[in-house]
């Protein structure tokens, strides 16, 4: 989906492999099991909603960053919410507070017709 990126910086970001950024996603979801690390091979690949979950290549090995799957959480959340709209359909979310917008702008997210 065109619009979305978010670029890892290694030095700067705390890097997780598959099965820490599992754990992390179990770990935001209040999940006493993670989920299985192939999901998280599956995001990086394919994506959700056409968004892949930013990963970065270090000696063969795919890693991501707790902040990379924040960025990825809202916008594919957001894909979702213009999605719906353009559809007909009514999002589920409350309305994003000023804040909110602000938040995903910064990170390079178009909010204005959602």
């Amino acid at each position: 989906m065109a619009g979305y990126s978010f670029q890892i910086v290694p030095g700067k970001q705390d890097l997780l492999d598959r099965l820490q950024a599992a754990k992390h996603f179990a770990k935001l979801q209040n999940r006493a099991k993670s989920l299985h690390r192939n999901m998280i091979s599956r995001w990086f690949s394919c994506g959700v909603r056409g968004i892949r979950l930013p990963a970065i290549l270090i000696g063969g090995k795919k890693f991501t960053s707790i902040e990379a799957i924040d960025w990825w959480i809202q916008a594919t959340t957001a894909a979702d919410a213009a999605a719906m709209g353009s559809a007909g359909g009514q999002a589920v979310t409350a309305p994003l507070t000023t804040e909110e917008v602000a938040t995903l702008e910064a990170a390079g997210i178009s909010v204005a017709g959602v």
